[in-house]
């Protein structure tokens, strides 16, 4: 019987990587995990968007109502796709100094990122392995 080597996270064999021209200087390159490969993704963007649009008490934890479903808050904004895009990138594990770039691009251009990182995360590895020789 034959071993199956398992791919890890950590490899670059499950990374996008990317490079956005700016016209104002160098490039912005960073690298992001396929979305299946980050733990707990789906868990992350939830607690996150949660958080975002109930109310939340001076140390961030949720504000629960009387039936124990959190509360949520009229001033906060309804959340936008560039938001949740950033929100995305910062759970991937993007740091804070690219992501403080990323937020000076068009909307277009954060679109072409996540379309691309969502399209590629629904790529088995083994295609990924054997487009890349």
């Amino acid at each position: 019987m034959s071993k199956h080597v398992i791919i890890p996270a950590s490899s670059p064999a499950v990374h996008v990587e990317f490079e956005v021209p700016v016209s104002n200087g160098k490039p912005i390159e960073f690298a992001v995990p396929r979305l299946d490969y980050i733990s707990n993704f789906d868990t992350q963007a939830i607690d996150w968007a949660t958080k975002r649009v109930n109310r939340t008490d001076d140390d961030g934890n949720l504000v629960l109502g009387e039936d124990g479903k959190p509360q949520p808050d009229p001033d906060k904004a309804a959340i936008d796709d560039r938001e949740v895009i950033l929100s995305h990138l910062r759970i991937a594990g993007v740091t804070q100094k690219i992501i403080t770039r990323l937020e000076k691009l068009t909307n277009g251009e954060l679109n072409q990122i996540y379309e691309i990182w969502t399209k590629a995360s629904r790529v088995s590895v083994g295609e990924s392995l054997a487009s890349d020789d």
